[in-house]
């Protein structure tokens, strides 16, 4: 199967919403085709010095806003994960790349006592880093893409992520990721805290030898 392909530099996890900008004409011609014929195409992560093995198939959800000169907002779904067989740099015919893609279908297996756990761990490492802008669902309705770019994952990290085909494997892999995180955070804030009393009066009690 030829799907055709969108090399960017971000990952993207089945389940996931997208935004984006289109400007490049050659993508500008496969939204067109893929809002005239409901065709698929995938997302390739692309950075530099790393191999194209694995791409997010993506549909195309709306075009939100045209502009005079050809340039859109579009949103994506995305679906499932692709192997990367073989890699095309322009399609015959068309001006954006392709790929020989395999489809690894993805399993909605999620364990409620491992949401939970992960929740538990946001919440805490949230409150640390004083950010309050960031909703969490209920353990029967979270879902690891949900928050996957906001919690402290390298690339390597996503990369790595984005190839667990269920989501129990990817809780596991999030879980374990915070329980390392988690306590390099706090070390973090010590330091900061520290950092900030230098300079400024402190207060201590004197205590009676």
């Amino acid at each position: 199967m030829i799907m055709p392909m969108f090399p960017i530099s971000m990952v993207v996890f089945p389940g996931e919403l997208v935004n984006l900008h289109i400007f490049e004409p050659r993508y500008k011609q496969l939204i067109h085709e893929a809002d005239a014929s409901d065709i698929h195409f995938g997302i390739l992560p692309y950075f530099e010095g790393k191999d194209l093995l694995y791409a997010t198939e993506m549909k195309l959800a709306e075009i939100s806003n045209k502009y005079e000169d050809g340039k859109m907002d579009v949103k994506l779904q995305a679906l499932n994960v692709v192997k990367i067989l073989d890699f095309f740099p322009v399609r015959p015919g068309r001006l954006y790349p392709g790929a020989e893609i395999e489809t690894l279908p993805y399993f909605d297996n999620f364990d409620i006592e491992l949401n939970g756990k992960i929740i538990k761990n946001l919440l805490y490492l949230y409150e640390t880093m004083n950010i309050e802008n960031i909703t969490l669902k209920g353990a029967m309705e979270f879902r690891t893409h949900q928050i996957a770019h906001k919690v402290g994952f390298s690339i390597d990290q996503e990369l790595e992520f984005m190839m667990f085909t269920n989501e129990k494997l990817r809780a596991e892999f999030m879980l374990k990721h915070l329980d390392h995180f988690i306590p390099q955070v706090l070390e973090m804030e010590r330091l900061r805290k520290r950092a900030e009393l230098n300079g400024h009066f402190q207060h201590f009690d004197v205590r009676d030898l």
